[in-house]
């Protein structure tokens, strides 16, 4: 059975480049560029990972990636979570990681190390633990 993603970032070129390696690392890929076209695909559809920019839109407290991380994890407690952001600082790795991510990314990122760090975390045993 194909793996499913769901890519959410508002930056097209960040989509098109993920969408890209996933489909040729051989997962079925949905991409979302805002918060409600990812909290629809959640309400409609199961994924086994949820790639996740920290900020999306205009949003100025840039919790809104945070809302689609909570959402992911409130429906499924197996989902793997990566969280991607530009902003990186202790406190939002610490608020990402509470919220269900079981990795924050800096970007930008290779995009090699983007998918090592998915294998690894897709290969850990058992449910996934916020």
């Amino acid at each position: 059975m194909t793996s499913r993603v769901l890519i959410v970032d508002d930056q097209e070129s960040v989509t098109f480049n993920l969408e890209r390696l996933f489909r040729r690392d051989g997962w079925s890929v949905r991409v979302a560029s805002t918060t409600e076209q990812a909290m629809a695909s959640l309400r409609d559809e199961t994924f086994d990972l949820l790639v996740c920019d920290l900020r999306l839109g205009a949003a100025v407290d840039g919790d809104t990636g945070l809302t689609v991380v909570r959402k992911a994890r409130e429906l499924s407690s197996e989902i793997v979570i990566v969280v991607l952001t530009a902003y990186s600082s202790e406190q939002s790795v610490e608020i990402a990681t509470r919220s269900g991510a079981q990795r924050v990314l800096s970007k930008p990122l290779r995009l090699k190390d983007l998918l090592a760090v998915v294998h690894e975390l897709m290969a850990e045993p058992g449910p996934a633990q916020p």
